[in-house]
């Protein structure tokens, strides 16, 4: 950012002194506490669900320790479980969000400068759409498929699968919570998305609390807490966002679609997998699998119209999707 800031200054200060007179310029203390003022809250935001996560590393270990079941040896292999493999796998969906979610900010940011409140409704739906058509079908995927994953990722400890198969939710949510963040700061209110995970936070300190204790359930009451946290977090982000822009979100495209192809695909996944273990191993096969489930769910999403030539085209190589959609008649 430094290197392109000196590259770039020379027109930025012919930009500055070009700037009518009667403008004036913010001195660099203005600047600096404007700057702060801004980065603070989107900061705090992303700490906030940081910091939750080192408390419910603590709380796992001490509630499964006071609980009394369990020895530390067996308490540190749950940790492990939760920590080493639902959190690695659960994580690689989400920075798909994540980029999409700063990568939304300036355009949003832009249309609303502009006025065009018809162009901010348009890209509004299109962030949500694009995040959740990714993070849906994965967390489906991680879900179906989450003990035949560890197996072919930790064959020698291949425990966990249930972790997954409870917490691959979480995957949607936060998703749908991040790309809803950086719509909010996008559109100027920075401050909602840190009540909304300070919120998110309490409920999933209070579920830890509660569930981390019962023996039966032990380190999945992590793992549901987390579902619970996101899925907060998310309602109260989209509801403020719904109220603030009086916009209405097309939910159907958003969510519905999107889920009934996951849920094909999820069928499909298991179904083929049990075909493929016929003849390969478990990683050849839970690799065919994965494959088969992205086009059975490509192929349900088009013909429920739940993505168009429109929404590729907004996409790195869009274009070059279509045309060999186009050439196999999955489109027209």
């Amino acid at each position: 950012m430094m290197i392109y800031y000196r590259k770039m200054k020379p027109t930025i200060m012919r930009n500055i002194r070009r700037e009518p007179v009667g403008i004036r310029r913010e001195s660099n203390n203005e600047a600096f506490i404007s700057l702060v003022r801004t980065a603070f809250p989107i900061i705090a935001g992303t700490a906030v669900f940081s910091m939750t996560n080192l408390i419910d590393m603590k709380m796992v270990m001490s509630g499964l320790m006071n609980s009394g079941f369990f020895s530390l040896t067996e308490a540190e292999k749950l940790y492990g479980q939760l920590s080493g493999k639902y959190v690695t796998l659960t994580t690689f969906p989400v920075s798909l969000s994540s980029a999409m979610a700063t990568a939304a900010v300036p355009n949003i940011a832009a249309c609303v400068t502009s006025g065009n409140k018809k162009e901010v409704k348009r890209k509004i739906n299109t962030a949500l759409k694009l995040a959740m058509v990714i993070a849906i079908p994965a967390a489906v995927g991680i879900g179906v498929l989450g003990d035949q994953i560890l197996l072919m990722l930790f064959p020698s400890y291949p425990d966990g699968g249930i972790l997954l198969k409870v917490g691959a939710v979480s995957t949607a949510f936060l998703s749908l919570c991040q790309i809803v963040t950086g719509v909010l700061q996008g559109i100027g209110r920075i401050n909602i998305p840190v009540i909304g995970a300070l919120i998110g936070a309490g409920v999933k300190i209070i579920l830890n609390k509660v569930l981390i204790g019962i023996p039966s359930i032990n380190v999945a009451g992590a793992v549901i807490s987390t579902d619970a946290c996101y899925l907060v977090a998310a309602i109260f982000n989209l509801v403020m966002l719904m109220r603030y822009t009086k916009i209405k979100i097309n939910f159907r495209d958003i969510l519905i679609k999107p889920t009934i192809s996951a849920f094909v695909m999820g069928i499909g996944c298991i179904g083929f997998y049990k075909l493929f273990m016929l003849i390969f191993g478990n990683a050849i096969s839970t690799l065919l699998s994965i494959i088969v489930g992205m086009v059975i769910y490509l192929i349900v999403m088009l013909v429920l119209h739940g993505v168009t030539e429109k929404d590729f085209m907004s996409i790195p190589k869009g274009a070059s999707m279509v045309r060999v959609l186009k050439k196999v008649r999955l489109m027209r």
